[in-house]
């Protein structure tokens, strides 16, 4: 009962008058609190690129993902901790995800897109700076800081800077694998804007030709592309604008949203830009066997 009890994700409390008096107001219907039900018990520490919600666990050696809208399971999206024995706090920076380990005295390094082990990216020197206890992580993708047990937060270079896809640039969309049956088939392509703003436009363009351009809405907005199995197709997101309204969202004078492809399966990503700066990726496409 006292598991069942403590398990839930309070959402970020948000101010409700200035902000010197520190009032504060729960927002429940933005809870997450259906972790115990997916055996998501022991939640240590959780990171979201505003898509996703990843809840790492200290007893299953998991991370559990969640939809931020529906708060409903993605199990897709879950990461499997190999060598990960006391998983604490998480951060990503959209291409690597960081595991901070309390008993390896490690963080461990996972390809966000595969979920596999990227050991090129680990930072395993913590010993020797004596951060035995690691727990919290974040980056400005330059720095990783560490929270130790030892009331100490160490500072890292290296790994975090290395990624293509660091926190201070843009999030730019990345190639999408995608399966259809036999030679030829569909592919549905779809965007929508993300749920605090309004007013961004984007252009998609696939092999030169436009599917989309103007304002995006909240709600999906589909496009059915026919392709050929073997094949590659040119995918071109551009952010005609920046400066949509952007209600209590953080984004400010960016566009941001979410891209879909689904044919036998589904790729969704994130991104976002500044106004006329965009991204370019493939559509690279597979028979099922």
């Amino acid at each position: 009962m006292w598991n069942r009890i403590m398990l839930t994700i309070y959402s970020v409390f948000v101010l409700t008058g200035p902000a010197s008096t520190g009032d504060m107001t729960h927002i429940p219907d933005r809870d997450f609190d259906k972790l115990y039900d997916a055996g998501n018990n022991d939640p240590t520490g959780i990171w979201s690129n505003g898509t996703t919600m990843w809840v790492v666990d200290d007893y299953a050696d998991k991370i559990y993902a969640y939809n931020m809208r529906s708060k409903a399971r993605d199990p897709d999206k879950d990461f499997t901790l190999a060598k990960n024995i006391h998983p604490r706090g998480i951060w990503s920076d959209g291409t690597t995800m960081w595991v901070a380990d309390d008993y390896a005295d490690k963080i461990y390094a996972y390809n966000m897109r595969s979920k596999a082990r990227d050991p090129d990216k680990d930072f395993d020197t913590l010993y020797a700076a004596r951060n035995i206890h690691p727990t919290g992580i974040w980056s400005d993708g330059t720095t990783m800081w560490v929270a130790d047990y030892g009331d100490q937060i160490y500072a890292y270079g290296g790994q975090a800077s290395t990624s293509d896809q660091g926190i201070r640039s843009d999030q730019g969309i990345q190639d999408f694998p995608m399966k259809i049956r036999g030679d030829t088939g569909s592919l549905k392509i779809c965007v929508r804007d993300h749920e605090c703003e309004d007013g961004d436009k984007i252009r998609v363009e696939v092999d030169g030709r436009s599917i989309f351009s103007g304002e995006i809405d909240n709600g999906w907005d589909c496009y059915t592309l026919t392709v050929w199995a073997r094949e590659s197709y040119a995918v071109e997101l551009t952010a005609l604008n920046g400066t949509g309204y952007k209600g209590d969202c953080s984004y400010r004078d960016e566009n941001t949203g979410e891209i879909r492809v689904t044919g036998e399966n589904t790729e969704t990503q994130v991104w976002r830009h500044r106004g006329g700066a965009g991204s370019k990726a493939r559509i690279i496409v597979e028979t099922v066997r």
